[in-house]
């Protein structure tokens, strides 16, 4: 029995403040979490946009403000279509530099993006049910919300992705021209955002109606005109990986991302457990193979069209998952081209299930309750007022990867990079730890290198040659106060900022900020400190505020 249309629209409103909610969290935090490096590649291109302009080094080309200690002096770098940068541009145009404005376009797109995915369910199996329960499993997605409130490339892509889908069928239903224009530009600027979502838009040939290519006296504008807007996508590869590559180095091929590995080589359950560790882990991962198992058995009850763009996605997130099954470790936004799938195949499975136990159990809102207990009762679910917000999300991947999510912090970065911003010369750039340290590049509105450099010649290079004036240690370098480079570091800057965390009833630093000028023994920290009253920076995590302690050497 179809729902009433005002029940239908209801639900799904549900869903999307549900979402909204969700993606909220933490808009205007410290960029110093889980993936903020790759979140202040993206400010500090969008900082750069704003102040430079869009065409300064190319046609959209970005500059970060992490180049390679040798590299473009400028952070120029050849890359995927900076999509994010562009949106976070706008919005410091008309916000100012803002953390929120930055990451509310992100937040707006991967919220709409629940109701394009109804509309895409809900056109495959025209159902509104399984449409609504993948509306319900987009909008409470951890791994969506989690990058939908970072400033990032991924939720841009699969927005533009979904949206190719919905305008290419409704092309489908009414051979309206300009749809398949606009299915043509949304699908060019998803793959430009990232090359894997190439993927996602695979299913899209298994239904395309080729017939209708026998008019091409009749629709060769259109046809021409949505050739040409996908060929967008591979002219930016072309324009990235070769015009730019020669100028500025770098590549939008991506980071090695494409590794064929075999399922059978050592290694691969852990590589498949970090597949879903942010986003539904192994037990959601089953689901959808129960999901797809269902798909194949009842497929004969489903339209050409569905059964036909599902397998065929099966297919490409399959080849996908082998390209970059060696990315995935600890790079959990490589599951966002295959998590739509995903979804669509649990959607699947849960209405199947609730509708078969409705058929025998013939009972007022049993189908409902059916699939509210489907979604909670499976899995563990920890409390709100406990864990936080990140505890009400579907399948949410145990202890370890929602405190990865939601609770690892790299305390200190917004905290030393507000002492170099205020501080700081007209010109000066840090040479800073590396890895998640880069978030000080944005709250301390400089560039920096990228890492401590390996041999003192090359320090003196940054200083000589890039205007290196400070130094930034975090505490996984803290090996380098027994490297013959420390005995020139601590005879040529002095000690301006440290901070302590207690652990254990003991403080231990966390990081040392330090300026060109003076020296510094790393032996008698205490009388450095001595008689200067220490500051507290609290961080909200899910499970309470922690504190961190810090002393401004200089004022």
């Amino acid at each position: 029995m179809e729902r009433p249309v005002w029940w239908v629209l209801a639900v799904l409103l549900l869903c999307v403040v549900l979402g909204a909610y969700f993606r909220s969290y933490h808009l205007d935090y410290p960029s110093i979490g889980y993936h903020n490096w790759k979140e202040n590649r993206y400010l500090t291109a969008a900082r750069n946009f704003d102040r430079e302009g869009f065409f300064a080094y190319g046609i959209f080309v970005p500059a970060y403000d992490l180049p390679k200690l040798r590299a473009e002096p400028s952070g120029a770098h050849s890359d995927f279509f900076p999509v994010s940068s562009i949106a976070a541009a706008l919005m410091f145009k008309l916000f100012g530099l803002k953390l929120w404005a930055a990451r509310l376009p992100g937040m707006l797109v991967s919220t709409l993006t629940i109701i394009l995915m109804y509309l895409v369910v809900r056109r495959l199996f025209e159902r509104d049910d399984i449409a609504l329960v993948a509306a319900a499993l987009t909008a409470i997605n951890p791994l969506f919300i989690f990058f939908s409130h970072n400033v990032d490339q991924m939720p841009y892509g699969l927005f533009f992705v979904a949206l190719a889908w919905c305008l290419f069928f409704r092309w489908l239903d009414n051979d309206t021209g300009y749809f398949l224009l606009l299915a043509a530009f949304a699908a060019a600027i998803g793959v430009m955002t990232k090359y894997t979502y190439v993927m996602s838009l695979l299913p899209i040939l298994a239904v395309f109606p080729y017939t209708r290519l026998r008019e091409w006296r009749t629709r060769w504008p259109v046809l021409a005109g949505a050739s040409a807007l996908v060929a967008l996508a591979p002219l930016w590869w072309y324009y990235a990986s070769y015009v730019l590559t020669a100028v500025y180095g770098g590549s939008a091929q991506g980071e090695g991302a494409l590794k064929i590995t075999p399922l059978f080589e050592p290694g691969t359950l852990a590589i498949l457990k970090s597949f879903t560790a942010d986003n539904y882990t192994l037990v959601g991962l089953l689901f959808a193979f129960i999901g797809l198992a269902l798909f194949l058995l009842l497929r004969k009850r489903l339209s050409v069209l569905c059964r036909r763009f599902v397998l065929a996605y099966v297919a490409s997130s399959a080849l996908l998952v082998l390209l970059v099954a060696e990315s995935i470790k600890g790079h959990s936004y490589h599951q966002f081209p295959l998590a739509p799938l995903i979804i669509i195949l649990i959607a699947y499975l849960f209405t199947v299930v609730a509708v078969t136990v409705s058929h025998y159990i013939k009972l007022p809102y049993v189908r409902s309750v059916v699939l509210v207990l489907l979604f909670f009762v499976p899995v563990p679910v920890f409390s709100y007022a406990v864990n936080g917000i990140g505890s009400h999300t579907l399948f949410f991947s145990s202890m370890q990867a929602a405190n990865r999510q939601w609770d690892t912090q790299f305390f200190g970065l917004d905290v030393a990079g507000e002492y170099v911003r205020t501080h700081k010369s007209a010109g000066d750039r840090i040479i800073h730890s590396s890895h998640q340290a880069f978030g000080i590049l944005w709250h301390g509105d400089l560039k920096g290198t990228r890492g401590i450099p390996g041999t003192v010649e090359d320090i003196q290079f940054a200083e000589q040659q890039l205007n290196a004036n400070w130094l930034f240690i975090y505490n996984w370098d803290f090996g380098i106060f027994n490297e013959p480079r420390w005995d020139y570091l601590s005879q040529n800057y002095r000690l301006v900022q440290i901070a302590f965390m207690q652990q254990q009833g003991q403080s231990v630093p966390v990081y040392l900020l330090l300026r060109k000028g003076g020296t510094i023994d790393i032996n008698d920290i205490n009388g450095m400190i001595a008689g200067k009253p220490p500051r507290t920076a609290n961080y909200e995590l899910t499970g309470g505020a922690v504190a961190m302690q810090y002393i401004n050497i200089e004022p």
